[in-house]
């Protein structure tokens, strides 16, 4: 009788073993699925978007969120009001690149209620944020950025923000203070994880910058020579290390607004280098491993303010 027990317990357990895998099997798969639907959805919402810029302030009112921010590639933010606006004015937007353009690159991908399409041609880029509401995808914020011509390589800067090499200067804003206060929850771990990741950059502790990076996190500057992916923004930094080359490669905020979806928040920046054009960021946050990591990274310096430094936080020469 024990023995008749005992198999059938370890038979009840292997059945029960069984079903948990084909359950985490079917699970997988339906989340794979959603993902996919979900990629297709938010495409034909960028197709939509791109076709609402061409039309009218109607057409553009509906394919976007009331949050809604444009950062064009000379760096000028305007807000979706002003955007409307600009329609009626005789300035209608335009977008620096289309999923039309010759040779584009498409790029998409859905974190929960939060996506992004970046579209590439050339030396121009274009990101497109969309939020997910009850009735489709929203575009959510535009930021663009075109390369120059004559870059130098990032394996010959190191930086990840090429104005900063040789910055050697004391972090203050905003390793120890910054001017902004998030207002979530997410919001707050988000912000708090993205300046753990910078204090990585400084000190060039690769292992906690890239505790929030996601592995295939896309990187863009506007001073720069193509993306960036992580595995070479860590052999940049490791290679000036080992060269003895200081520097601050975390510009000061000057402002910040933080978009909270949860598990997904945007996080839009201000920043000044300590040497160099004021620039605006957008960074998307995904909620990753207890940890909020970034999974794609616009900056796009503002073309009618000229390169300077600031006297006061550099040492004089």
């Amino acid at each position: 009788m024990t023995r008749f027990v005992r198999q059938a317990f370890f038979a009840f357990a292997a059945c029960a073993v069984l079903i948990g895998a084909a359950n985490v099997r079917a699970a997988r798969s339906l989340a794979a699925a959603a993902t996919a639907n979900d990629e297709q959805a938010v495409v034909a919402a960028d197709r939509a978007f791109e076709k609402a810029v061409a039309q009218d302030p109607v057409a553009l009112a509906m394919q976007t969120d009331p949050a809604f921010s444009w950062i064009d590639a000379t760096g000028t933010l305007q807000s979706r009001q002003e955007i409307l606006d600009a329609f009626g004015a005789g300035s209608a937007p335009q977008l620096l690149v289309l999923t039309t353009a010759v040779n584009v690159q498409l790029t998409t991908r859905v974190y929960g209620p939060l996506a992004f399409v970046q579209v590439h041609a050339g030396r121009s880029y274009s990101l497109r944020v969309f939020a997910k509401a009850k009735d489709g995808w929203r575009a959510l914020h535009v930021i663009e950025l075109t390369q120059p011509a004559q870059a130098a390589p990032a394996s010959a800067t190191g930086a990840a923000v090429p104005s900063e090499e040789g910055v050697v200067t004391d972090c203050i804003n905003p390793c120890k203070v910054v001017p902004f206060k998030p207002g979530t929850p997410a919001a707050k771990a988000a912000f708090a994880d993205w300046r753990e990741m910078e204090m990585g950059s400084l000190a060039r502790n690769m292992d906690l910058w890239g505790r929030h990076v996601l592995d295939d996190v896309i990187i863009v500057d506007s001073g720069g020579n193509g993306t960036i992916a992580k595995a070479q923004r860590i052999a940049n930094t490791l290679k000036q290390k080992q060269a003895g080359v200081r520097t601050n490669e975390v510009p000061p905020v000057l402002w910040a607004r933080t978009l909270d979806f949860g598990d997904s928040v945007l996080l839009l920046m201000l920043q000044q280098p300590y040497k160099g054009q004021p620039y605006y960021a957008a960074r998307v946050y995904v909620n990753r491993d207890g940890r909020y990591q970034m999974a794609v990274s616009y900056h796009t310096a503002i073309a009618s303010v000229p390169d300077f430094a600031l006297a006061k936080q550099l040492p004089a020469k």
